[in-house]
């Protein structure tokens, strides 16, 4: 069995659990501090003192932004890509992993799959035993490569980052909208929706939308606009949303 939690997912900040072992936690992204990750870890019957590592998905702020206090109290092993090694050199812990190479952490593979973003960035292929979870975030675009990657998970866990309506008439100034918007930005509520309908096959049992933001979506509009169509298609898969703030439920495959 391997177990997921969200931490914190929006655009104020990011960090994730993912475990095989509770003595042996894995952080990926550190887009929050340290209290607030202790805190969320507590609240799920784990202990902080457990992180071995942090893996890095890329080097935007609310991915980055808490991993010196995070670092200071536990003192994980870093893992970054390969090319962000000479960003991280300051910390004495530090293991890099390479796109399309397997990366082995306590005993769980990851495979990193570069996906299209405004900086150099990485999903995971994650897999132990028989079991495999597709993590996308911070995508602008997916292609056939990304989805011949992730056909056969079991757990999904996708950005679903903003409506476009939305995205339209919130505050963003314009320059930002089109940066969303784009090849490079982030998945929209309709291009998460599309993937699923790609990505579904009878052994994907759960899948975990992350990364709202809180000013260009919702919980409410994420649902409306697509997990109730989902519902119709492909009753039988368990639609969850990570909360911005706070930690999600464990889910365990």
């Amino acid at each position: 069995m391997i177990s997921f939690a969200s931490l914190a997912s929006c655009s104020d900040g990011n960090s994730y659990v993912l475990f095989a072992n509770p003595r042996e936690l894995i952080i990926i992204d550190a887009g929050i501090y340290y209290r607030k990750l202790k805190n969320s870890l507590d609240s799920l019957g784990l202990d902080p003192a457990n992180v071995t590592h942090v893996i890095i998905t890329h080097a935007h702020n609310d991915h980055i932004k808490g991993i010196s206090s995070i670092y200071k109290n536990l003192s994980p092993i870093l893992v970054v890509n390969s090319y962000l090694k000479e960003r991280f050199l300051t910390f004495e812990r530090l293991e890099t992993y390479s796109f399309n190479a397997l990366k082995v952490i306590n005993g769980i593979s990851f495979l990193p799959i570069q996906v299209p973003h405004d900086h150099l960035n990485s999903s995971f292929l994650i897999t132990y035993d028989d079991k495999r979870i597709g993590f996308i975030s911070d995508a602008g675009m997916l292609y056939k490569e990304h989805f011949d990657s992730f056909r056969d998970v079991n757990l999904l866990i996708i950005e679903s980052n903003h409506s476009i309506k939305r995205l339209e008439t919130c505050n963003y100034p314009e320059i930002l909208k089109i940066r969303i918007k784009s090849e490079f930005g982030h998945l929209s509520n309709a291009q998460a929706g599309e993937a699923i309908a790609e990505l579904y096959h009878n052994k994907l049992k759960t899948i975990l939308f992350i990364h709202l933001s809180k000013r260009s979506n919702h919980p409410d509009i994420l649902y409306e606009e697509v997990i109730e169509k989902l519902q119709s298609n492909f009753p039988l898969i368990d639609y969850k949303i990570a909360p911005y703030d706070s930690p999600s439920d464990i889910i365990e495959i």
